[in-house]
């Protein structure tokens, strides 16, 4: 901004020494000239560098996306997604989460503006997100987001491993990166040391009947799921593994016939399986893990989100599976 030549002179004969009376008159004008000047810069606006890195990520779905990294107003629309991104300290950034974010306990106090069925479009623009995490229960909606202007990232990891690859994505796509590359690491580190073990050569596999919920059937997780994978790593062979579908319903005489050697049940809202359930149940009776006692439960959100404490799950399921080994 131009400096007014009023304040300039001013400045001069000052510095020159100029006779009392014209050094008072100019010191005077100076102060004056001052006073306008503050009086127009109220007014102004003034230039602000507001620029951000802007990035662009491939997201599960293959989809690029640009993303403006490091975005200080986050909205996730899945647990899983919640508990990634807490997992890397970027709790105080997250502006609100769908109404089954429960993880960690900071959550509660966050808006909620999705759910099973539905989105609460209105809140979520006013809130003016820089950057919104879906998953695959969110599938249905990622067009709706996308063409009010919002940038979606969906997080839809297969396996394990894939879980891992999403941290380093949200700590790169988030400014990030080095704390995402460590918090990946050091659960990679914890599933190597269970399946060290786990796998070696010549430990047994026990079957293993893993049970998602008993509401009008026995539903359980079969190949491509979670429950499967985190069974195998844990050193067991999942009694559901060879059937059609990812989470079908298992007839009493099938899981009666396989005879498993563990049984473990999802415990959580959601369900009311019991050990003494289990025990009641129609030819139970006669299964290994029912005569042996070797009923267990395990935190049906460890085991169902494809988050940072899978690795949790996995831990409880080996000790389950394989008393005899000390992880």
């Amino acid at each position: 901004m131009k400096v007014p030549r009023m304040v300039c002179d001013g400045m001069e004969d000052m510095n020159k020494g100029r006779g009392t009376g014209n050094s008072l008159r100019r010191l005077i004008g100076l102060l004056a000239a001052l006073m306008l000047l503050s009086v127009i810069c109220a007014g102004c606006t003034m230039p602000v560098n507001n620029s951000k890195r802007t990035l662009t990520v491939t997201d599960d779905y293959g989809r690029s996306v640009k993303v403006v990294q490091g975005a200080m107003r986050i909205i996730s629309l899945a647990p899983s997604d919640t508990e990634i991104i807490y997992a890397l300290g970027l709790g105080d950034r997250v502006v609100a989460v769908d109404n089954n974010s429960n993880y960690p306990a900071e959550t509660a106090s966050k808006p909620k503006v999705s759910g099973y069925k539905w989105l609460d479009m209105e809140t979520i623009l006013g809130l003016k997100p820089e950057i919104v995490f879906a998953a695959d229960i969110n599938k249905d909606i990622i067009t709706q987001l996308e063409e009010r202007g919002l940038a979606v990232v969906v997080l839809a990891p297969k396996n394990v491993s894939q879980v891992f690859d999403n941290i380093r994505l949200v700590g790169r796509t988030m400014g990030v990166e080095s704390k995402g590359k460590e918090v990946a690491a050091s659960l990679e580190a914890r599933v190597k040391a269970i399946t060290g073990k786990s796998l070696a050569p010549g430990v047994a596999k026990p079957r293993v009947y893993l049970e998602l919920d008993a509401f009008m059937g026995y539903y359980t997780y079969g190949p491509g799921t979670f429950g499967d994978e985190l069974i195998s790593l844990a050193g067991g062979a999942n009694i559901a593994h060879d059937q059609g579908t990812q989470y079908p319903p298992l007839a009493n005489e099938f899981i009666v016939a396989s005879d498993p050697q563990i049984i473990i049940y999802q415990t959580g809202p959601w369900t009311t399986t019991t050990p003494q359930g289990i025990v009641a149940r129609t030819g139970w009776g006669n299964i290994t893990a029912v005569r042996e006692s070797r009923l267990f439960g395990v935190d049906g959100d460890l085991v169902s989100r494809a988050g940072p404490r899978v690795v949790v799950a996995l831990e409880a399921m080996a000790k389950d599976i394989h008393p005899e080994i000390t992880f």
